[in-house]
């Protein structure tokens, strides 16, 4: 479960590095992405992957309400056939602001509120008394008092293997697990009280899942498809697994890096999210996709969304709490005070808020920042565990200083 603390670190410098770009941000009307073209960002998406050295890089920018992307390098490493926009890579927990703007939906529906509180959210659930006053805002917030399951040094190693390995060889159907899994950890005390810390957690957001499937009749991974991936077309979208298999074994393979190295995952590769975490880290998708998804935001940001209302979309982005990097993420040694929405960090400017979301279950690595004032998203992923790809291809199509 390497992975887990690779995943806090990771993390944890990415939020570390929003407070660096609040000094040089450009006017509006003075800006201009540096890259414009397929041509140009297919240049830059190649300096990136030979200068970082990562097998694979896809990356696509939303300008004007214009989508352009560009793929580099290979599916897997020791073979020959290139990556394209059209492959599918692993989102990780980027996933968690689909599931947020799902949330959003059955709110605007009336299936949810976000101060519906879990007895009143899984009504024929046996709940400790900790647990019945959670609400979904709570949740969403990773506020709910609820193991992280990202960071084996500070967990019982009875949870995780119950999580890791009992829980899905327990019961196949994803919607079961997180059932079983509300059971278990709703049905004892919480850590800690509701609303007196914040605490990452994984578990708190297929608990979300699970509140969407029970309150809107429908499985989580069929309401994403309803509600997300139909109206917004986005055909290559995935819920649960590798983008690789046994049945789809021309999408990249995830890469561990191993003395210097990267390495293929294996297509029997023993390790994987497990089903019931889809809400939390199991999307995959094109990076065509992944650029649509970012242009809805960008949309509802600026007031154009056809899925939610303005105020709806800026209320997942805006900050809802405000906690140490250090708190959040259990290990984590900066005491940076970073600002969070429903599943994004925020960064306040003087310009307007600035939304951030990455994500990395290790072998995969993802990114999406939606800069509003400036009318651009920049989506970005590896084939690998590295961020340094996205950091550089932010900095150099956006001017602006990136950790």
């Amino acid at each position: 479960m390497k992975w887990f603390r690779d995943f806090k670190k990771w993390f944890s410098l990415t939020l570390a590095s929003l407070g660096l770009v609040c000094y040089s941000l450009p006017r509006a009307e003075d800006w201009e992405p540096s890259v414009q073209t397929e041509a140009e960002l297919q240049g830059l998406v190649d300096d990136v992957r030979n200068a970082t050295g990562i097998p694979g890089l896809s990356a696509a920018i939303v300008y004007q309400d214009r989508i352009i992307a560009a793929s580099s390098g290979l599916l897997q490493v020791g073979q020959a056939e290139n990556l394209t926009v059209h492959h599918r890579m692993h989102l990780g927990s980027v996933s968690k602001g689909f599931t947020a703007l799902l949330i959003a939906i059955l709110v605007r529906q009336g299936h949810l509120r976000y101060n519906m509180t879990l007895s009143e959210a899984l009504p024929e659930m046996t709940l400790d008394e900790g647990f019945r006053s959670v609400t979904i805002h709570d949740l969403l917030t990773n506020q709910a008092g609820l193991i992280g399951f990202h960071n084996p040094e500070f967990e019982d190693s009875s949870d995780l293997t119950y999580l890791d390995q009992t829980l899905p060889s327990s019961f196949y159907d994803p919607a079961i697990q997180r059932l079983e899994m509300a059971r278990k950890l709703l049905g004892r005390p919480p850590l800690y009280p509701a609303r007196s810390r914040a605490l990452y957690s994984n578990p708190a957001w297929a608990i979300l899942g699970l509140i969407a499937e029970q309150n809107a009749g429908m499985q989580y991974e069929s309401l994403l498809e309803k509600a997300l991936f139909g109206p917004l077309s986005m055909e290559s979208a995935r819920t649960g697994g590798w983008p690789a298999s046994a049945k789809t074994p021309d999408q990249p393979r995830g890469h561990y890096l191993k003395e210097g190295s990267y390495e293929p995952q294996p297509l029997d590769d023993s390790y994987g999210l497990r089903p019931w975490m889809n809400p939390a880290g199991g999307i995959h998708m094109s990076i065509l996709d992944f650029a649509r998804y970012a242009r809805e935001v960008l949309r509802g940001l600026n007031g154009r969304s056809d899925l939610l209302p303005a105020q709806d979309m800026q209320n997942l982005h805006s900050i809802q709490i405000r906690a140490r990097i250090s708190e959040m993420y259990q290990g984590a040694e900066s005491d940076q005070l970073v600002g969070y929405g429903y599943g994004w960090g925020i960064l306040e400017t003087s310009r307007g808020n600035i939304s951030a979301g990455e994500g990395s279950a290790g072998t995969f690595y993802a990114s999406i920042f939606v800069f509003p004032y400036l009318d651009i998203a920049i989506v970005s992923f590896t084939n690998c565990g590295n961020r340094e790809a996205s950091a550089q291809l932010i900095s150099k199509i956006t001017g602006i200083p990136w950790g």
